[in-house]
C-alpha cells in the first residue's frame, strides 16, 4: 500500500507518569509519604518512612526526592518504587527542572551537594551555615542562603561559589525564578528578591515569613508568614492575603494552573488555593507535615511532560 503512513506512539520509560497537578506530601510526624490528586483525593500513599521531610519532584518524569529521619535522601519513581537512597545528614532538598539533579543541604558537615539524576555526587561545597538551597536555572546553578552569616551565595554544578552577596537579615527559605535565576528569600520581616547580580528587585515587609515558592508562568511568588498567606506579583507587590487559620509551614505551586499547596502545621491539615486566593479544600489527617512539592502542568519552562512520549511515522 503506497503512500500510507501509520502513527505509532511509542511511548519512553517514563510514559506511566502524566503531569496530573498533584502534589506529594512528607506526612513528617505520620511516617508515610502521600501522593494527592488536584482534588485532593489520596493516590497513593508509601512508607512507612521515618521523619519524611524535605520533598521535590522532577518535573521531566515525576519522579519524587524526599529525606528521611535527617539522615538519607530517597528517589522514588511517579509511582513510588524507590529507586536508590543515599546517605546524607539533610532535610531540605531542590530539584532543578532542566536536569533532574538534586541540591542538597548538608548540616553535618555543613554545606551544600548535588546528586545527578542517578544518584551520582558530583559537587559536595563546604560552607558556614547553609539553611536553604533552591535551583531553577537552566545552567543548573543553585542559590543558598546562610542564615548566620547573613548572605546569599550561588552555586554551579561543579562546585564553585560564583556569587556571594551579605547583608541579609537572618535568610532562610528561598526560591529561584527559573525565567531569569533571580531568587525570592525570605528574611526577618521581609521577602527580598535578588537578581544574578546582587541588585535587590524588591524588598517587601511580611512579618514573621518562613517559605517562599514561585509560579514559573508568571513570576509570582507565595509566601507563608505565620498564619497567613500571601501572593505576591513579579514586582513585590502583595495581591492576595489569605488567612489560613493556623502557621503555615510549607507552600508549593503549580506552575501550569497557578495553584498554591499550603501545609498547616496546627491543623495537621492540606490545604489548596486557586491562583487568585480561593480555598479548593482543607484536607485532614495528617500529622506535622514539613514537606510537600507540587507537580506542574503543564511542566517548568523547556520540560517536556514525560506523559507526551515519542511520535514515529512507519511508513509502507
Amino acid at each position: 500500500m503506497r503512500g500510507a503512513v501509520i502513527f505509532v506512539i511509542m511511548c519512553i520509560a517514563a510514559a506511566a507518569y502524566a503531569t496530573g497537578g498533584g502534589a506529594w506530601v512528607g506526612d513528617t510526624w505520620g511516617g508515610r509519604m502521600v501522593k494527592l490528586s488536584p482534588s485532593g483525593s489520596i493516590v497513593r500513599t508509601v512508607g512507612p518512612f521515618v521523619y519524611p521531610y524535605g520533598v521535590a519532584v522532577d518535573p521531566n518524569d515525576g519522579s519524587v526526592w524526599f529525606t528521611v529521619n535527617a539522615q538519607t535522601v530517597v528517589k522514588m519513581t511517579a509511582e513510588g518504587q524507590e529507586f536508590f537512597r543515599r546517605s546524607y545528614n539533610t532535610e531540605q532538598i531542590s530539584v532543578n527542572p532542566g536536569d533532574g539533579a538534586c541540591w542538597i543541604r548538608l548540616h553535618n558537615p555543613r554545606g551544600v551537594a548535588r546528586l545527578d539524576k542517578n544518584g551520582t555526587e558530583t559537587a559536595n561545597v563546604p560552607l558556614g551555615r547553609a539553611n536553604w538551597v533552591s535551583s531553577a536555572a537552566a545552567d543548573g546553578t543553585c542559590w543558598v542562603t546562610d542564615g548566620t552569616a547573613g548572605v546569599l551565595l550561588r552555586v554551579t554544578t561543579a562546585g564553585s561559589v560564583i556569587s556571594s552577596f551579605g547583608g541579609f537579615s537572618s535568610p532562610g527559605g528561598c526560591a529561584a525564578h527559573a525565567k531569569d535565576n533571580s531568587v525570592s528569600v525570605v528574611e526577618s520581616g521581609n521577602v527580598v528578591r535578588v537578581s544574578t547580580a546582587g541588585s535587590v528587585v524588591f524588598r517587601t515587609p511580611l512579618a514573621s515569613g518562613f517559605c517562599v515558592d514561585v509560579n514559573h508562568s508568571d513570576d509570582s511568588s507565595w509566601v507563608g508568614a505565620g498564619n497567613a498567606l500571601y501572593k505576591l506579583n513579579g514586582g513585590g507587590s502583595i495581591v492576595n492575603t489569605i488567612g489560613a487559620g493556623g502557621m503555615v509551614n510549607v507552600v508549593t505551586v503549580n506552575s501550569g494552573d497557578g495553584s498554591a499547596w499550603v501545609a498547616i502545621y496546627d491543623l495537621n491539615s492540606i490545604a489548596k488555593y486557586t491562583s487568585t486566593g480561593s480555598m479548593v479544600f482543607l484536607l485532614p489527617g495528617f500529622n506535622k507535615v514539613k514537606g510537600m512539592a507540587a507537580e506542574q502542568e503543564p511542566a517548568y519552562p523547556g520540560v517536556a511532560p514525560a506523559s507526551m512520549g515519542k511520535v514515529k511515522a512507519l511508513f509502507r
